[in-house]
């Protein structure tokens, strides 16, 4: 494909990849018992399915059986190096690729963050992952959508790890108040609708230590574990709990994925936070945070008592005395 005049090419092109295992052995098989629910090569349910589960008996998902969409994954375009996945899957939302596709680098020489930021993209070290989304929504409803990614990332990074995963508005996945996965989300360029998203997904994997300016901010899933990770597992099992939080999204709303926001982030109210973004009166702006509003922006009570949403930007937890 060509993008921004270059050439670029993929390593594979998987058309017909079902979530097969890698070395975890966690998905293997497509096969379905009775209930629906796709099983392992040992006949249990992955852990997809069992996220899924715990969903439903909470009363978030009605019904066990909610399906998840299999084009999620489908087409794989797998890169060993590229400027962003963002980029890539930019242009393959443009040619009209379907929902679900994904691009997978082993290294990017120019990832991007949130907020500007560049993103640590060395190659073998981590998950540099986009994914094509066409959702049914307005442009304000994409706030949401982000939500949707960030619940649906800390929920496959706890139940890989086993690791109490904390959600740091609007997405960052945290372990030990260290952040280990990044999620962008951008739409596409038409004005007067939502033409796609791509939601861009990067998961420090393999990392033994990091840059000065990273130490103390960032850890990885080796760091926490103990363990290597293998980029294709821990992609396949994110596919699967986005592909499933996406789908209940459309089907449910909103609630859901700001009731499981809320529940999972120690963020989401009565943490005094420094708000990154633009400054009042040439001072960074602090409150305590007052969960979320239905447009999915963070609330914030300032000092005097004032109540308001942030829009963009980000938070930090607030080390001064309020």
């Amino acid at each position: 494909m060509l993008l921004a005049g270059r050439q670029i090419q993929p390593v594979t092109v998987d058309w017909l990849r079902a979530y097969s295992a890698g070395p975890l052995g966690l998905l293997q098989t497509n096969r379905h018992a009775e209930d629906g629910l796709p099983r392992n090569a040992t006949g249990a349910t992955d852990l997809g399915s069992r996220l899924r589960d715990n969903r439903a008996k909470s009363g978030e998902i009605s019904g066990a059986r909610l399906p998840m969409p299999l084009q999620f994954g489908k087409p794989m375009l797998h890169y060993r190096s590229v400027r962003s996945t963002m980029e890539v899957a930019h242009g393959l939302g443009l040619e009209g690729y379907p929902e679900g596709t994904s691009v997978i680098a082993d290294e990017q020489t120019g990832g991007r963050g949130r907020l500007g930021r560049s993103w640590l993209s060395e190659p073998g070290l981590g998950l540099y992952l986009s994914v094509v989304l066409r959702p049914e929504c307005s442009a304000e409803e994409l706030p949401i959508l982000t939500l949707v990614a960030g619940v649906a990332v800390r929920e496959a990074v706890a139940g890989l790890t086993g690791a109490d995963c904390d959600l740091r508005w609007p997405n960052d996945v945290l372990i030990e108040d260290r952040k280990c996965c990044g999620i962008l989300a951008e739409k596409g360029p038409a004005l007067d609708r939502v033409d796609f998203v791509v939601i861009g997904i990067g998961v420090n994997l393999n990392h033994l230590e990091f840059p000065d300016g990273l130490r103390t901010e960032a850890t990885s899933l080796r760091i926490e574990t103990g363990r290597e990770w293998s980029a294709d597992a821990v992609r396949d099992i994110i596919l699967e709990s986005l592909a499933a939080r996406c789908e209940q999204h459309r089907r449910c709303g909103p609630e859901a994925v700001l009731r499981a926001f809320q529940e999972s982030s120690s963020y989401a109210a009565g943490r005094s936070v420094v708000v990154e973004g633009p400054k009042r009166g040439g001072q960074p702006r602090r409150g305590v945070t007052a969960g979320l509003n239905a447009a999915g922006q963070l609330l914030i009570r300032s000092p005097d008592g004032i109540v308001w949403p942030l829009v963009s930007g980000s938070v930090r937890p607030d080390g001064a005395t309020m």
